[in-house]
């Protein structure tokens, strides 16, 4: 009995040997269907159209809104009084994380104290710091001072608590990442630049 290498071998080695030169027709490149201009789609004119009008009406709303970029502090400045730099902030989990192994519950002061002494711990961390959630609030309604539609639709329990952890060297961020995410209580972690 033949292995299916062998029979695959043979069905091919029949192909070729019934095929020849003068089986394949000649390629014609004459006969190739024509590509329409673009005028002949009339679709991708009115769309290339909408996001043109779009971006426009955006810029337009942005520049005549004039510049109150000033009471915005830029993201990598870290957090209210310290100097800019690279940070791994930790969020915790709270009653509406989206994160489902939160459980839809808020960490708990044991998850809090086993996290915070496993980054206090760790050779890779520089200093680690706890921010409760008013102390995010308060940060938050500092940071957008002048934009009264960013403080009207959040509320103090909207910003999780968090630490804030420094890191020794800028490579030691990805590895402390690592060690935390999955951990209980912990919702999410991003390295803030």
């Amino acid at each position: 009995m033949n292995t299916t290498e062998e029979r695959l071998a043979d069905a091919l080695k029949t192909t070729g040997d019934t095929l020849g030169p003068e089986d394949i027709p000649e390629l014609n490149l004459s006969a190739a269907p024509r590509r329409r201009s673009a005028f002949g789609r009339p679709a991708l004119i009115i769309a290339a159209a909408a996001v043109v009008t779009a971006v426009a009406a955006v810029g337009g709303t942005y520049l005549a809104q004039g510049d109150d970029t000033k009471h915005v502090r830029p993201l990598g400045q870290g957090r209210a009084g310290e100097m800019p730099g690279l940070q791994v902030v930790v969020y915790l989990c709270t009653k509406t994380s989206s994160n489902p192994s939160c459980l839809r519950s808020d960490a708990s002061a044991e998850q809090r104290r086993s996290l915070k002494a496993s980054l206090e711990h760790m050779p890779q961390v520089k200093k680690v710091d706890y921010e409760s959630r008013q102390q995010a609030f308060g940060r938050f309604k500092d940071r957008f001072v002048g934009t009264p539609e960013h403080a009207q639709s959040t509320k103090p329990g909207d910003i999780p608590d968090s630490f804030w952890v420094v890191p020794r060297r800028a490579e030691d961020a990805r590895t402390i990442m690592d060690a935390v995410l999955g951990r209980p209580g912990v919702d999410r972690v991003v390295i803030d630049r």
